[in-house]
């Protein structure tokens, strides 16, 4: 008999911190508020999407964040919103949430651009998705760290254009620019 009451108080407390995870997983915030946390923080956007035509997925999504390793997680490195089916947000994120992304989740900047996400012929994990979406966000911080640096300050040396032009490649950026500026740099004699 103890052990049952025992059995019975631990499936209590396990479904009520995994009830509480979900409940503290996503912050109230707005779209608009969440940005301008995001700014102020440094942290990227997480903004879960409820989808109109899939309760199950509405479901299902939240339970999956709320797994305590990958909420730890999301708790410490992003701004966590949920966009409810009754959301005023709705009408102003309709253009970007008719690209699709890996289980609604949409990993935005502090601007409320969309983060690159993983791309692979295999079914992407939740985890990868996640983390993918933490390292781009800090490789673009290094971006525009590398870009001041370089154009602000006219340090214009080949190494940090490199340096440059590499981190926007693993990015999935645009460096045609950059490769032209690449090219003047160069001695004459060298091309």
């Amino acid at each position: 008999m103890k052990t049952s009451k025992l059995v019975l108080l631990l499936l209590v407390c396990f479904f009520s911190s995994i009830a509480d995870a979900q409940e503290n997983l996503f912050e109230e915030l707005s779209y608009k508020q969440a940005l301008k946390k995001s700014s102020a923080s440094g942290k990227p956007v997480l903004l879960f999407y409820e989808m109109e035509d899939n309760e199950k997925w509405n479901e299902t999504i939240p339970k999956a964040l709320a797994k305590p390793d990958r909420a730890r997680l999301i708790n410490d490195q992003f701004i966590s919103i949920k966009v409810s089916l009754e959301s005023k947000d709705r009408i102003i994120l309709q253009d970007m949430v008719s690209q699709k992304v890996p289980f609604s989740l949409y990993f935005l900047d502090e601007e409320g651009s969309l983060l690159p996400f993983l791309k692979s012929p295999m079914p992407v994990s939740m985890d990868s998705a996640i983390k993918y979406a933490l390292k781009t966000y800090q490789n673009r911080a290094l971006v525009q760290q590398i870009e001041k640096t370089y154009f602000d300050k006219g340090n214009k040396n080949i190494e940090d254009l490199k340096k440059l032009i590499q981190a926007k490649t693993d990015l999935g950026l645009d460096t045609k620019l950059l490769l032209t500026e690449f090219i003047n740099l160069l001695p004459r004699d060298s091309l």
